[in-house]
């Protein structure tokens, strides 16, 4: 289901967190958790959040979304799992903690930000087609200390980065900044997704988690402030794991087990 649409009268509510970007590996969507009888809300796109720390892009989210009922779970892929860790603490009572199911998931690093930030960089310069210096300069201690003034400087230089590019392309400096800001901010999307995720309270909400992982996932620890965390492994590739009919199964007999009400959610076989 789409944000702003009316959730399914009766149907349990889980509430996705799966950014919405290129990406060679399934989606959650993969899943197909709507045929099981759940009413799905997709918390992200297609206008994203300006926040730069999990909580407050968390909070923008649920702003954006209708959330009609207490939702059985939350879902979260990769490393947008600490945003949705904040969705879950922030729809969560002390009686009532709605629990996480995570996907290939792991905190997000500084590393990632910066090596993200870089991809942005060439990807921009790559689009427009010059081929000019697309290493930008970024000290990761501004991303931990200051990730507001971060963005900031990750905004103007992408946007110089894009206009010099288009200049070489024969447009003049005022056009080119002007569409170059344009692009730029669609890299910003997810590059601000990143640095909010790293930007995590890392809330105890109360809540279990459930953490389905590729054969080779490397973040194998118990989830950071989760009440319990049970981990299922599987034989496949990252980028099948949402296309496995295994995963399909494990997570609907974990569903009924967090659910006080019969949910029948028996899986159907993925084709």
């Amino acid at each position: 289901m789409a944000r702003g649409d009316r959730p399914a009268a009766g149907r349990p509510q889980v509430l996705v967190v799966d950014y919405p970007g290129r990406r060679d590996a399934a989606r959650i969507a993969d899943l197909r958790p709507d045929s099981i009888g759940l009413d799905v809300v997709d918390l992200i796109g297609p206008r994203f959040p300006r926040e730069c720390r999990a909580a407050a892009y968390a909070t923008e989210l649920l702003r954006n979304a209708n959330v009609g009922h207490r939702p059985l779970a939350v879902f979260g892929y990769c490393m947008a799992a600490p945003i949705a860790q904040e969705v879950a603490a922030l729809i969560s009572t002390d009686r009532e903690p709605v629990p996480l199911v995570l996907f290939d998931s792991r905190p997000a690093t500084l590393t990632a930000v910066e090596d993200q930030y870089q991809a942005a960089a060439r990807q921009l310069v790559g689009q427009l087609g010059p081929a000019l210096d697309s290493t930008v300069a970024l000290k990761t201690s501004l991303i931990e200390k200051a990730p507001e003034q971060a963005v900031s400087t990750m905004r103007a230089n992408l946007t110089r980065l894009g206009a010099a590019a288009i200049m070489a392309s024969g447009e003049d400096a005022v056009d080119a900044a002007e569409i170059a800001a344009g692009l730029s901010e669609h890299y910003l999307d997810w590059l601000i997704h990143l640095v909010a995720a790293y930007h995590c309270g890392w809330p105890s909400w109360g809540g279990a988690v459930l953490h389905l992982m590729s054969e080779h996932h490397p973040f194998t620890d118990a989830w950071p402030g989760a009440a319990s965390t049970q981990q299922a492994r599987f034989d496949v590739a990252r980028v099948d794991l949402l296309h496995s009919a295994a995963v399909r199964r494990v997570l609907c007999s974990w569903l009924e087990r967090q659910s006080t009400t019969d949910l029948n959610l028996a899986p159907e076989e993925i084709r």
